[in-house]
């Protein structure tokens, strides 16, 4: 069994995975990394799927009302949503657009905008050494792009937030 702590886990942005390959591991295959930092936390979610009840003409047996079960056939999207060291506007190119530099502050970056966003790979990585777990979000959406915010006994940080289908969502551990 495993116990893993904050300092085992690393998370990376970077371009979407044209394809999972089975033969190498998915941390070696998110590669082009667009971001590493500082996460205060990560939390992942979602991957239900629901049933539905369908009622039927007539009673069993038992005096009980003849019904089927029908299992949904999708699951929900997966999540993971994020409290970062906020640094600079690097996570916000996620949400926002492009990055562009202007004649009067070109010594400054700017974002601006509501552009198309692109899709990415995101992936928490526990390493203990010699356990590993891998999460990937593939093909993810950046969702939201919380509030900069900064208290006075602490430091700016921001909330982001990924979504994928389940189909693109991956775990993968190296324990016995």
């Amino acid at each position: 069994m495993a116990l893993w702590e904050a300092r085992e886990a690393t998370v990376k942005i970077g371009a979407l995975l044209a394809a999972v390959q089975g033969s190498t591991t998915l941390l070696s295959q998110v590669t082009g990394t667009d971001f590493t930092g500082e996460c205060k936390s990560i939390s992942i979610t979602g991957g239900e799927r629901d049933v539905d009840v369908i009622p039927l003409l007539g009673e069993d047996a038992t005096g009980f009302a003849n019904q089927e079960s029908e299992e949904k056939s999708v699951g929900s999207m997966r999540e993971i949503s994020m409290t970062l060291v906020y640094k600079d506007y690097d996570v916000s190119v996620f949400s926002t657009g492009t990055v562009s530099t202007f004649d009067a502050a070109s010594s400054y970056k700017r974002l601006q905008g509501d552009l198309a966003r692109t899709k990415r790979a995101v992936i928490v990585s526990f390493n203990s050494g010699t356990d590993y777990v891998n999460i990937l979000l593939n093909n993810a959406f950046s969702l939201k792009l919380g509030d900069v915010s900064l208290d006075a006994d602490g430091h700016a940080e921001q909330e982001i937030v990924f979504k994928c289908l389940a189909k693109d969502y991956y775990e993968e551990d190296n324990l016995s």
